[in-house]
């Protein structure tokens, strides 16, 4: 099992906020929903905005681009434009000091490639 990528700390995400994350090359929006961390795709699938630079309305994040809504629990699609949905991404960590990591081997099973 490899070594944990770290992509943020939870100070870097207070309740109610949302980033985007650069996990190894795969583009990842984490976000803080009543101090639960949540993780799906980083690319909207509509025209690509980066739905870590988005606005989070409790479990929904809208793509600053063109309006596009995502669930952030499932990555489900929620409002248009955006047909398709994106990928949740279950291999996100806090497990070690506060830390948002994930596991190399299994980024190829959650986000997206850039």
């Amino acid at each position: 099992m490899g070594n944990p990528i770290t992509v943020a700390t939870l100070s870097d995400l207070p309740p109610g906020a949302c980033r985007h994350v650069d996990a190894d090359g795969q583009a990842v929006a984490i976000f803080n929903v009543g101090g639960t961390i949540h993780a799906i795709g980083g690319t909207c699938t509509h025209r690509g905005g980066s739905l870590g630079e988005g606005d989070l309305d409790g479990t929904v994040v809208t793509c600053p681009l063109h309006g596009a809504q995502f669930d952030v629990t499932t990555g489900q699609v929620v409002g248009p434009p955006a047909g398709e949905s994106v990928p949740p991404t279950p291999w996100l960590s806090t497990a070690r000091r506060s830390k948002l990591t994930c596991r190399r081997e299994l980024l190829c099973s959650g986000a997206e490639k850039r």
